[in-house]
C-alpha cells in the first residue's frame, strides 16, 4: 500500500516510497492522471458554472416532455390524447363548421415547443369534399416570417373522407433549441365542393389584439393560389380570417 515516508526512517527508500505514493494519482510530467478526480472529490457548490463546459448548449437541448395540462387536469382533452404535440386551437372550442373553398389558401399559426420536430399535420374535416379535377391538395409549414419550409405529398383524396385528414411530411422538419410559432398552410384544389372543416369562431382581438400581434396575424387566407407560394408577409397576406381552422402537429 503506497505510503509517505517516515520521518527518521525509511533510510535509503525515501525516493522509492515517494516516487510510490505520488504515482497514485500523478504521471511521471507531475499531471493529474486520467479519471483521478471523480464527482465524490468535489465539494457541493465548489465547481462554478462557468467551469462546466457545453453547459448552456446542453441545457437547452433538454426538453422537458411532461405535460403539465395532465397533471393539473387543466384540459381534459389535451392534444396528446389525439397524438399530437400541438393544435391550432383547443379541439373543443372548435364547434363551427365551415366548407373550404377550392383555390383558396388558408392559413393559420401555430405554437412549436422547442426540441419538436413536425412530421405530419392533420385538419378534421366533418363532410367530405366532392373530387373534380385535382391539383394540388395537402399542407405546407411556413415559418413565423412566411418562409416556406416543406409541404406534404399532393393527396387528391385527401378530403374525400371524414374524420381527422392527415398528410406526412417526406422528411420531418428538423426541431429547433427555442420556441417557435409557424404558419400551417392549407389548400384545396379541384373539388367541384370543398370539404367541411371544423373551425373556432373567435372574435377580432383573437386574431390581432393585444397579445397576439398585428405583425403575425393569426388566421387569414387568400383565394386564387393553385400552389403553395415560396414566402408570404404574415402582416398583410390575403384576408383576416374571423375563423381559425383546426389543425394538428406530429
Amino acid at each position: 500500500m503506497a505510503r509517505l515516508p517516515t520521518p527518521g526512517g525509511d533510510d535509503g527508500q525515501w525516493g522509492t516510497i515517494l516516487n510510490d505514493f505520488l504515482g497514485q494519482s500523478l504521471t511521471s510530467g507531475g499531471a493529474l492522471k486520467d479519471n483521478i478526480v471523480t464527482s465524490s472529490n468535489v465539494a457541493d457548490g465548489a465547481l462554478p458554472q462557468a467551469k462546466i463546459t457545453n453547459l448552456t448548449t446542453d441545457l437547452s437541448n433538454k426538453v422537458d416532455t411532461t405535460d403539465v395540462r395532465l397533471i393539473n387536469q387543466q384540459e381534459y382533452y389535451p392534444p396528446q390524447g389525439y397524438g399530437f404535440f400541438s393544435v391550432s386551437e383547443a379541439v373543443t372550442l372548435c364547434k363551427n363548421a365551415s366548407a373550404a373553398s377550392t383555390a383558396t389558401l388558408m392559413l393559420v399559426r401555430v405554437w412549436v415547443p422547442a426540441g419538436q420536430s413536425i412530421s405530419s399535420v392533420s385538419a378534421l374535416v366533418s363532410s367530405v369534399g366532392t373530387l373534380g379535377a385535382g391539383g394540388v391538395n395537402g399542407f405546407a409549414i411556413y415559418t413565423d416570417a412566411g418562409v416556406l419550409v416543406s409541404s406534404t405529398t399532393s393527396n387528391d383524396n385527401l378530403w374525400t373522407s371524414t374524420g381527422w385528414r392527415t398528410a406526412t411530411f417526406s422528411s420531418a422538419i428538423a426541431a429547433q433549441t427555442t420556441n417557435r410559432f409557424v404558419y400551417v398552410g392549407i389548400l384545396v384544389n379541384g373539388y367541384s365542393s370543398g370539404p367541411t372543416l371544423r373551425w373556432f369562431n373567435c372574435e377580432s382581438d383573437d386574431l390581432v389584439g393585444p397579445g397576439v400581434g398585428v405583425t403575425n396575424r393569426r388566421s387569414f387566407y387568400n383565394g386564387g393560389p393553385t400552389t403553395f407560394p415560396a414566402s408570404f408577409n404574415p402582416a398583410s397576406y390575403g384576408t383576416l380570417n374571423s375563423f381559425i381552422p383546426l389543425v394538428g402537429l406530429a
